[in-house]
C-alpha cells in the first residue's frame, strides 16, 4: 500500500474528488440512461476493478502497485456512476405515498446494517481468506447483485408515482390501490369534466388507467415476477 502520509492523503482527496464529480456528472444522465442501464454499467465497471485489486494483492502480495491505485479508483468511479445513486434514488420511486416513509427507512437501515457488517468484519475476513480471496467474494457478490436487479427492478425512467404504484399493484393483486385510483380518476372527471382525463394546467394528461402501460416498462416481464412473486 501507500505508507507516506501526504501520498495517502493526497490520493484520498484525489478519488473523493473524481468521486464527487461523477456522481454529479450521473446525476445529469439518469433520466437520459435510465436507472437500469447505469446500474450495469456500474455492476461492470466494478467487477473489472475488483478483479484487477484480486489479480494485484495475488502477484504483488500486498506490496505497492499501479494496478492497485487503478483498482481503487476504478471502483469508486464505477460505484458513482450507477449504483450508488440509484440505490437512493429507486426506493424513493417504487413506493406508494402511504408506505414510502416506512419502505424507504427500511431501505436505508439494510443498506446501512449491511455496511457496518461489511466494514467491521473486512480485516478479519482477510486474515482468514486473503485480500485477494476478498475481492473475489464481492466479485461474485456484485454480479449476483446484477442478476438480481435484471430479474426484478423495472426501468422507472419517465416513469411517475402513480405508474409504480400502478405497476406494483398490478403484480402484487392489491386491487385497494387499483380501486383508489379509480375512484381518483372518477373525481378528477367530475370536476374537471376531461372524461377522466388529468389536467396539469390547461393540458389534459392521459387517464391513469390507460397511461400505465405494463408493456412500457423496460426491464423483468410482468408475467415473470407475478409468478415469483406468487410462489
Amino acid at each position: 500500500g501507500i505508507h507516506n502520509r501526504y501520498n495517502q492523503a493526497l490520493t484520498l482527496v484525489g478519488v473523493q474528488t473524481m468521486k464527487s464529480i461523477v456522481t454529479i456528472g450521473s446525476a445529469k444522465v439518469l433520466d437520459t440512461w435510465g436507472r437500469r442501464t447505469l446500474s450495469f454499467v456500474s455492476i461492470v465497471g466494478i467487477i473489472i476493478s475488483l478483479l484487477l485489486l484480486a489479480i494485484d494483492f495475488h502477484l504483488s502480495s500486498g506490496a505497492t502497485s499501479n494496478l492497485a491505485v487503478v483498482g481503487l479508483v476504478g471502483y469508486m468511479v464505477s460505484f458513482a456512476v450507477g449504483m450508488g445513486p440509484v440505490a437512493w434514488l429507486v426506493p424513493s420511486e417504487v413506493f406508494t405515498t402511504s408506505i414510502r416513509a416506512k419502505g424507504t427507512s427500511l431501505c436505508t437501515f439494510a443498506n446501512r446494517a449491511v455496511s457496518t457488517l461489511m466494514s467491521s468484519s473486512f480485516l478479519e475476513l482477510e486474515k482468514k481468506i486473503t485480500w485477494s480471496g476478498v475481492f473475489l467474494i464481492l466479485v461474485m457478490t456484485s454480479t449476483m447483485m446484477a442478476g438480481l436487479i435484471y430479474v426484478y427492478v423495472p426501468e422507472t425512467k419517465g416513469k411517475s408515482l402513480e405508474d409504480m404504484a400502478t405497476f406494483f399493484a398490478t403484480i402484487t393483486g392489491d386491487r385497494s390501490v387499483l380501486d383508489h385510483m379509480d375512484v381518483v380518476d372518477k373525481d378528477m372527471h367530475m370536476k374537471n369534466g376531461t372524461d377522466g382525463l388529468f389536467t396539469r394546467g390547461n393540458t389534459p394528461a392521459k387517464k391513469r388507467s390507460s397511461r400505465t402501460s405494463l408493456g412500457s416498462f423496460e426491464g423483468p416481464d410482468v408475467s415473470t415476477i407475478e409468478m415469483r412473486t406468487i410462489v
